[in-house]
């Protein structure tokens, strides 16, 4: 069976003034947060380069650059964004090995969006992960557990493809709590 899963880049709008605009005291402190190592200023401003916030030109591999520095820290929002970014070449060289262990970092934070996209990747084999459907159940099961509407649909697509010893391996694995 063909699964029709898309990976969706979810981005959360970085803090701006009222009208939208950084004023020139928060963009200074911002990139000043950032060189200082704010994982949070740094997810904000790799957004910002992202986007092309009024007064910043998009630059999506200076994005890539504050991503990278902020989920090395452990920001989950930035782990996902990412992987995004190796996924689809964006800022950077396309590199799935890249993408496959920002999104186990995100996921394994309880991402629903990047649990969504590992069980994307082990249903269809991408890149060094093998195709497993025991192991697209688990992470199916966490993104639906994390709220994500399409996860309940596609895991009930999946456990219909699945065989016996395939849907009790996907059981066993989901039973264990995240990050154990």
């Amino acid at each position: 069976m063909k699964y029709a899963w898309v990976i969706v880049l979810l981005l959360a709008a970085p803090a701006m003034a009222d009208d939208g605009n950084y004023t020139r005291a928060q963009a200074t402190q911002l990139l000043r947060n950032a060189k200082g190592g704010d994982a949070e200023a740094q997810y904000d401003l790799a957004m910002a380069y992202h986007d092309g916030a009024p007064g910043l030109a998009k630059n999506d591999s200076d994005a890539v650059q504050w991503f990278r520095k902020a989920a090395k820290q452990g920001e989950v929002r930035a782990q996902y964004n990412l992987a995004i970014a190796y996924y689809r070449g964006i800022g950077t060289k396309k590199d799935l090995a890249q993408a496959v262990k920002w999104f186990y970092a995100a996921a394994n934070q309880g991402n629903a969006d990047a649990q969504y996209a590992l069980a994307a990747a082990y249903a269809k084999g991408v890149g060094r992960l093998p195709k497993d459907n025991a192991y697209a159940y688990l992470w199916l099961s966490r993104s639906k557990e994390g709220g994500l509407k399409d996860a309940a649909r596609d895991l009930d697509s999946l456990i219909e493809s699945m065989t016996p010893r395939e849907l009790s391996r996907g059981k066993s694995l989901a039973a264990v709590p995240l990050g154990k």
